[in-house]
């Protein structure tokens, strides 16, 4: 008790501390409190969309309180968002060893990892930390997520279960579970879970993953709960479409007004760039993972998932010329010197440079918007532009529990007009660089599965190797909403699945046949 109350006492007095906090000029703002501190970081970031203001009192917080492993954690997370990878791994370093104990920062250091495709780094931090950390349920949770990540299925399920039984209302275990393997999940599980559901005022993620996990485990028995408990699970979660779908509208419309046929014809030779990346570009759950991974087998080439290493070079580009971060707002007649910065920056993203000779396999959702700059800056460069019937993609987005960044995807009516969007944008490019992009169909890819990958090997210029097709799912870490089913052998139980389901997909689909007659697919 006397540790405890010990404890209690520094808790209090780091809260009462008072922050001498000073701009970004350096002068001298005001004598602050901690939580005050926290409040204007929170308010610079995820208000006013000033990462610099926010990293800028960060860092003054972690220098005045460094036992505040919260303001170490935001920082990290500011990192990661602006892709700044290098810093962040060194801060991920220099967070371990300040936090050694702090579950949360483990959690955040061992995700990390397993976002760089390190499996292994971050299972012997977590089984460190199992030792170490207070918060032995948030290990053994950590942990079965990068089982799951590494395909040790027996393994997460086994420390799921273990973090259930430390705590019965630990609903991120009970998502990850069912997750893990739906198939041998125990009645005696879900009662337990609706139990905590009723017993507990959940936060809202978590109530989320909940009503996730149980659509799942209903999927295959019970249409009416499933469909209950996957409404319940999408409209839980706060967003605003119309916002949303407004921004992206408005950046395409901006990025094809810049990028006219005449535009192309301008800069189209003023690379001379030979690196030639690999990029696949689809929605969400169009099966680019299957994809990557094949390609990634062959012994030339290197899969980096959703590197966002494009995103990042635009980002930091804009930085550069100070731009706002949309390419469709660039001055044209300057365009040759932001191609030289994007490839620069680009060539320099860690996972890229990483890569050392081999040819990168790129996926990441946001390349779409970027075909056009990401060819003029490498006119070598292969794009794959993957399609899936729209109305699998469709179900497939509405049954996903996303991480973030994409509530979009939570509305049937807003994936619909995404899939719109998605598709016109990449028709767009498709009229501008003429016969530049392959066209690749998820269910050519499931059923004929080498003669695909042949196909597009040979568009990216490379021989056939059939560990393309027998290897890909032996690779060591998958982090997409994928991460079980590749690493099982191909099949197509998914493909033209949301026939079973159509009377609750009548709204999307008028949508997407008023654009795109869904009968014109196949």
């Amino acid at each position: 008790m006397a540790l405890k109350r010990k404890k209690d006492k520094t808790k209090k007095k780091n809260l009462s501390k008072s922050l001498l906090v000073r701009d970004l000029t350096g002068a001298a703002v005001a004598q602050i409190s901690l939580p005050e501190a926290h409040a204007r970081v929170d308010s610079y970031y995820f208000q006013k969309n000033n990462p610099l203001a926010a990293k800028n009192i960060l860092t003054q917080i972690i220098k005045q309180v460094p036992a505040d492993d919260g303001a170490s954690l935001k920082l990290f997370k500011i990192l990661l968002d602006q892709r700044e990878l290098d810093q962040a791994e060194v801060f991920a370093e220099d967070m371990l060893k300040k936090h050694a104990k702090s579950a949360a920062v483990l959690e955040a250091v061992a995700t990390f990892f397993l976002q760089k495709g390190n499996s292994a780094e971050a299972i012997a931090l977590l089984q460190k930390g199992l030792k170490t950390s207070s918060d032995k349920g948030a290990m053994l949770r950590a942990l079965g997520y990068a089982y799951i990540a590494s395909g040790e299925k027996k393994l997460a399920i086994e420390n799921f279960e273990r973090a259930i039984t430390l705590d019965k209302h630990d609903v991120p275990s009970y998502w990850g579970r069912i997750r893990a393997d739906i198939g041998s999940v125990s009645e005696s599980l879900i009662v337990a879970l609706k139990r905590s559901l009723s017993a507990k005022d959940h936060m809202r993620e978590d109530k989320t993953s909940a009503y996730f996990a149980l659509a799942w485990y209903y999927e295959a028995s019970d249409t009416e709960l499933y469909w209950k408990y996957l409404h319940r699970a999408n409209a839980s979660i706060a967003q605003d479409h119309a916002r949303t779908l407004d921004a992206f509208r408005e950046d395409t419309k901006g990025t094809q007004k810049l990028m006219t046929k005449e535009f192309v014809a301008r800069y189209e030779n003023v690379s001379s760039a030979s690196e030639n990346p690999v990029f696949i570009v689809a929605p969400p759950r169009s099966g680019t993972t299957l994809l990557e991974l094949m390609l990634g087998a062959h012994s030339k080439t290197v899969a980096v998932g959703e590197s966002t290493a494009f995103n990042y070079a635009v980002l930091e580009a804009a930085k550069q010329y100070r731009q706002p971060p949309f390419i469709g707002t660039w001055p044209a007649d300057e365009f040759g010197r932001y191609l030289a910065s994007l490839r620069k920056f680009f060539l320099n993203f860690s996972n890229i440079r990483k890569a050392g000779d081999l040819r990168v396999i790129d996926k990441s959702i946001e390349n779409f918007g970027y075909v056009g700059a990401i060819l003029l800056s490498f006119p070598k460069a292969k794009i794959i532009r993957l399609k899936r019937h729209p109305m699998d993609i469709v179900l497939s987005c509405y049954h996903q529990r996303f991480e973030g960044g994409h509530d979009v995807f939570f509305n049937l009516e807003a994936i619909a007009q995404y899939y719109i969007n998605f598709q016109r944008q990449m028709d767009y490019w498709e009229s501008l660089f003429p016969g530049r992009i392959l066209t690749v169909k998820y269910e050519s890819l499931v059923d004929n599965q080498e003669s695909v990958v042949r196909t597009a090997l040979e568009y990216c210029e490379l021989d056939w190797e059939a560990a393309c097709i027998n290897d890909y799912r032996n690779a060591s870490a998958v982090r997409t909403a994928s991460e079980m089913q590749v690493r099982e052998a191909v099949y197509n139980k998914s493909v033209a699945k949301w026939e079973q389901y159509e009377e609750f997909l009548d709204t999307p689909f008028k949508i997407i046949d008023s654009a795109y007659p869904i009968s014109n697919y196949y």
